[in-house]
């Protein structure tokens, strides 16, 4: 038990550290509550010292000066001490080159959590000794020194702060995360503390799209954690290696992807000058035929880019060589990407409740120092109950008000998937009442997303995203996104347009 916590407290303490140098916003919010003697690692604590020292007086962290004083410092240090902080500092760079982000909401929820731990071991310690010396009026002042640190780490919401304004303005210019192109404009900017679910029919992509914001989110220097009660460890590997390669064979072939196209380009109706060619793609009963690589008919997107009024969206297909789908195409692939970043956590299905994933949460932080951004959770549905004495409603309500409990706690975007009846199957238009089961999951999202597919779709690379329920903006529920994809070769999002209804 003194092991785990000793490294527990480690733990934290190099959090401290890393994000004391490298974070101003973490600085300014620990200094008013810091002492020095919460801090039990006696060289993190010099490191730290050093670090305070420059922000009092610079109003700064010292990233950028620390190895000028440590190098001024270590003259005054033991031989053993200075190589035990040389390794500290070298940990801190390599991380601090990678861009390693904070999470520094939830951090510093943490940090004042450990404070104010240390602060009642040491109060207590102290009262100890106090009582057994007969000092009582000495004791009974180290409660009320207590109740002075406890009072510093309280905080409420003040409307008049400068700097929260200004970060409120910050984070609508630059959201915490937003899906690229067309899709991240429909679904909207999603933050720390958004519980966002994604709903849609039986195989319909919902792990896929589950995947695709993973990726992004690390792609975005974000921390993600996902676990996965559907697929085994080896299928997670071949989807996300497949879509960071977008290849599906072992040698190097040509691949069929879909693009955007426009219905008057292909009936040849279009009369725009900036038209890509003058051939109609319709035969002459009007019917589309199969792609030849060898036909002359392009599609064009012209009006879409530039006069969106005589634009009607359709999609066509182009060809793309990729290199073979083999070890050294991946691990050559994977040396630019921050896979580090990513932690997969698979469990059998219905073996794992919202406990465990707490738990596993809690050792990802213990062990690595691993603080995720973004929380995917493959699925909900599907969770263990946390008590089998309740009903199906009472136990769906528990999952997903913790779902949106973790979302605030951790300080993390937290998404999730669930199921549509089966009326959404082959429907271009889900509404709240395709939702399965108990509809009042839609109480506790911030968002949820809709996913929907008809049979056509699904042979053109077609999948339509809406957006049911948004918390925070106006939702027109009959409003979607193309997304094309081809999931073969692991692709959730080529590329995407919003279909607005077409000119009359």
């Amino acid at each position: 038990m003194n092991i785990k916590r000793t490294q527990i407290e480690i733990a934290i303490e190099k959090q401290i550290l890393y994000a004391t140098i490298t974070s101003f916003q973490f600085l300014r919010d620990i200094h008013p509550s810091f002492d020095p003697v919460y801090i039990q690692n006696s060289q993190i604590k010099k490191i730290l010292n050093w670090c305070i020292a420059h922000y009092e007086y610079y109003e700064e962290t010292a990233a950028d000066i620390l190895q000028d004083i440590f190098n001024r410092e270590s003259s005054n240090l033991e031989e053993a001490e200075v190589k035990i902080i040389e390794d500290l500092l070298s940990e801190v760079s390599t991380k601090y080159e990678h861009k390693e982000q904070v999470n520094v909401e939830y951090l510093v929820d943490q940090v004042m959590l450990y404070f104010r731990q240390r602060e009642l071991e040491i109060t207590a310690s102290n009262i100890q000794v106090l009582v057994k010396k007969g000092d009582i009026n000495g004791a009974e002042e180290q409660i009320v020194n207590y109740r002075k640190v406890a009072k510093v780490a309280h905080s409420s919401i003040d409307l008049k702060n400068d700097d929260s304004i200004a970060a409120l303005f910050k984070s609508k210019e630059r959201p915490f995360f937003q899906l690229t192109g067309k899709l991240g404009q429909l679904v909207g900017p999603m933050e720390k503390g958004h519980f966002v679910a994604i709903a849609g029919a039986f195989k319909s992509g919902k792990s896929w799209f589950l995947q695709e914001i993973g990726i992004e989110g690390i792609l975005n220097r974000l921390k993600v954690v996902e676990f996965s009660l559907e697929m085994m460890e080896m299928n997670k590997r071949d989807r996300i290696y497949k879509r960071l390669v977008s290849a599906d064979s072992r040698e190097s072939k040509w691949y069929r992807y879909p693009v955007f196209d426009c219905t008057y380009n292909q009936d040849g109706s279009c009369e725009q000058g900036e038209r890509t060619n003058n051939i109609r793609l319709l035969d002459n009963v009007d019917t589309i035929p199969p792609f030849n690589h060898n036909m002359e008919y392009r599609p064009c997107t012209w009006c879409k880019d530039n006069d969106s009024r005589s634009y009607s969206i359709d999609t066509w297909w182009e060809e793309s060589e990729r290199p073979p789908y083999d070890f050294i195409q991946v691990t050559k692939t994977i040396k630019a990407i921050p896979l580090d970043n990513y932690r997969i956590k698979v469990f059998p299905r219905f073996s794992a409740n919202f406990s465990d994933i707490e738990r596993e949460l809690d050792m990802f932080e213990y062990i690595d120092g691993f603080i995720p951004d973004i929380i995917l959770i493959d699925y909900l549905d599907i969770l263990a109950p946390e008590s089998r004495k309740k009903d199906s409603i009472e136990e769906a309500d528990e999952t997903w008000k913790a779902a949106a409990r973790l979302a605030g706690k951790r300080k993390s975007l937290v998404i999730s998937v669930t199921q549509l009846n089966r009326e959404a199957d082959e429907k271009a238009h889900i509404k709240r009442s395709h939702m399965a089961g108990w509809i009042g999951r839609l109480g506790h999202v911030d968002k949820m997303i809709k996913l929907a597919q008809i049979p056509s779709d699904v042979k053109r690379g077609i999948l339509r995203v809406g957006k049911m329920v948004d918390r925070h903006e106006e939702v027109d529920e009959t409003l979607y996104c193309w997304v094309l994809q081809n999931l073969k070769l692991g692709q959730f999002h080529l590329d995407s347009e919003i279909a607005y209804p077409r000119r009359e």
